[in-house]
């Protein structure tokens, strides 16, 4: 029988309910794991006991594979799990004087599955004219239906992306596109496929430090001056990764572009003169 003990004040108000020791109500501890049971090798795992029934604060007591854990006394307990590992809590309420009011969760099982190798390897253009539109394509191996990849350019990332292809536009030197599985799900290591190498071809290009084209200042913040000695001219500004964000025409002379409103960053200015070539200059916004 449990018994109930109200102070109370002259007024005959309830202010505070006490308990015989001895006398608490019995706990009941339920845990689960997060983010589940069942996790790739050397990924941590966080179990949470829930306590219900107790009317008084609660101690708790961890134990992995019947092994008291030393110092692991709050309501979630956080560690890398070996395969097989089972965990339990004991739950006390504070107010027990003779230890019959505990409580043993439930146990729950750990399952630890190694982590794959999968493979990547590029295939795609080896040359292309700067401005054009590159297209590489990754072929992928072990790591499932689930992954990223990650694409980079001389090591920095350009674009994510959960298929296996990326394009961008060809920039006026010679890229080292390479490619990094990123965990999406699964048990696998990330690896890097080896560079592929896309060089400049200047068949039907004007030369970039041409006369006919100077941009000033670059680096620039909210007006490009583009400086044109042709006439008859038409450009587009497109980010590395050929998406286009500004157009229009040039006149001979000074040509102003307000590139305020645009991210910083690295830009290409793609030129289409009137006797059909093309040139491609990089512009930096700050």
């Amino acid at each position: 029988m449990v018994v109930e003990i109200y102070i109370s004040d002259a007024n005959t108000a309830r202010v505070r309910k006490v308990w015989f020791a001895g006398m608490a109500p019995a706990p009941v501890a339920t845990i689960t794991p997060a983010p589940n049971d069942t996790v790739c090798v050397g990924s941590a795992v966080t179990l949470t006991a829930a306590v219900s029934g107790a009317d008084s604060i609660v101690s708790y007591n961890w134990y992995v594979n019947g092994t008291l854990i030393t110092g692991a006394t709050n309501a979630t307990y956080s560690y890398t799990p070996a395969n097989g590992d089972t965990i339990n809590c004991r739950v006390q309420s504070l107010v027990d004087c003779n230890g019959a009011f505990t409580d043993t969760s439930n146990t729950v099982h750990i399952t630890t599955i190694a982590n794959g190798i999968p493979t990547i390897s590029l295939n795609g253009l080896s040359t292309a004219a700067p401005g054009a539109t590159v297209t590489i394509t990754a072929t992928v191996s072990g790591a499932g239906g689930s992954y990223l990849i990650r694409w980079m350019n001389h090591g920095s990332v350009f674009a994510t992306t959960s298929v296996p292809f990326v394009s961008y536009v060809k920039g006026a030197s010679t890229d080292t596109i390479t490619a990094r599985i990123v965990p999406a799900g699964g048990c696998y290591d990330s690896v890097t496929a080896a560079g592929h190498i896309v060089t400049v071809d200047h068949t039907g290009i004007s030369n970039i430090n041409t006369a006919s084209i100077y941009l000033f200042p670059n680096p620039a913040k909210g007006v490009l001056h583009v400086n044109c000695s042709v006439v008859n001219a038409f450009y587009t500004l497109l980010e590395v990764t050929g998406r286009q964000v500004m157009n229009g025409g040039l006149q001979a002379g000074d040509n102003e572009l307000c590139i305020e409103g645009l991210s910083n960053g690295v830009y290409l200015l793609q030129v289409q003169y009137g006797s059909g070539e093309r040139g491609v200059y990089s512009v930096v916004k700050e």
